[in-house]
């Protein structure tokens, strides 16, 4: 697996679980935020490069698919990977799996960055490089968003 892949074991408590004892999700979202936060600070576009700058990473889509939510007390993986830079927009894979490796849930986000007091879009970051990575069963990235919708 390419260094560009960065993964994290969960164990599923009580916070992060709805009434039915499944992983809610706004917990999954959590989880894969600070999965995604930390993978950030690993390939040098974190916190020092970003927020202390006075610039912001932001969703602007996501699409994922699940499968099966995961329940109270079970143990996951989550992990994430770069996927390619569209001009000022920065793509993000994801992937949930149990501990027998069955996938419950991946997807797809996009990134943009802004500026944390204008709120208007950072259209030449200057930042480093990130390069991207892919595999066969990633999931498409998210559609884009028409003013109908």
């Amino acid at each position: 697996m390419s260094k560009l892949v960065y993964s994290k074991d969960y164990h599923i408590e009580s916070t992060h679980v709805d009434a039915t004892k499944r992983l809610s999700l706004p917990s999954f979202f959590l989880l894969f935020q600070d999965l995604a936060i930390e993978h950030a600070e690993l390939l040098g576009v974190g916190k020092k490069e970003t927020i202390d700058r006075g610039i912001l990473w932001v969703f602007t889509s996501v699409k994922f698919e699940f499968y099966k939510m995961p329940n109270y007390l079970s143990d996951i993986t989550m992990s994430t990977y770069p996927g390619d830079r569209r001009s000022f927009i920065f793509n993000r894979y994801a992937k949930m799996i149990d501990k027998e490796g069955n996938v419950l849930a991946k997807g797809s986000t996009s990134w943009a960055i802004i500026n944390s007091e204008t709120r208007k879009l950072v259209v030449r970051p200057d930042l480093k490089d990130i390069p991207s990575h892919h595999e066969d069963d990633e999931l498409s990235l998210p559609e884009k968003v028409t003013s109908d919708e």
